[in-house]
């Protein structure tokens, strides 16, 4: 038990250091995941679509993306107007993420 929870805990702490040496390719319009592809537009139409459904006027709020990577979701929330705080535990993706975000909003 005490391996297998050593082995567990020596993965965990390698996962910042992959997405450090991944983050400056990470970011791209269109990519496949395991979960499926995913689409910038699609995800900017479906966030649009969160906002209206809630009633939520975009302007003035402010939004807090946890894990926000390279800024898959939150460049798309912040092209809508409110202000996002991007949180990463990888400075590498947080970097390209508030790179995006300065130059694409």
């Amino acid at each position: 038990m005490q391996k297998k929870t050593d082995e567990w805990r020596k993965l965990i702490q390698e996962i910042p250091q992959i997405y450090e040496e991944i983050s400056v390719k990470y970011h791209d319009d269109r990519f496949f995941s395991k979960f499926g592809i995913y689409d910038i537009q699609e995800t900017t139409i479906l966030i649009h679509e969160i906002f209206k459904e809630l009633n939520l006027a975009p302007r003035g709020l402010k939004v807090m993306d946890v894990g926000c990577g390279t800024g898959k979701i939150s460049l798309p929330i912040a092209k809508l107007g409110p202000e996002v705080v991007c949180l990463d535990a990888s400075e590498g993706m947080l970097a390209q993420c508030y790179q995006r975000l300065r130059t694409k909003v």
